[in-house]
């Protein structure tokens, strides 16, 4: 059994989230529109770790994993709403 490409997407997506919120922390020219983009770069990952959990066959360890991380990125989100 392999894990799923939807597994490896999320994970890429909620990366890419991580280093966009931590690299254009300083250097923001509109905060609303950051917030907006990494809330929906979180959602996404949060579908993609809900689809590769889905799937039948596959290795779920990873998916699980995936799964935190994005959970954590969309209460983070949520929760730290720019002032």
């Amino acid at each position: 059994m392999h894990h799923s490409r939807y597994v490896w997407t999320s994970l890429a997506v909620s990366l890419a989230n991580l280093f966009w919120q931590g690299w254009f922390d300083g250097v923001v020219f509109n905060i609303y529109k950051q917030h907006r983009v990494g809330t929906l770069a979180s959602v996404l990952a949060l579908m993609l770790a809900i689809a590769a959990y889905q799937q039948p066959n596959r290795r779920r360890s990873l998916a699980l994993v995936a799964l935190m991380i994005a959970i954590l990125e969309v209460l983070a989100h949520v929760m730290l709403v720019p002032l």
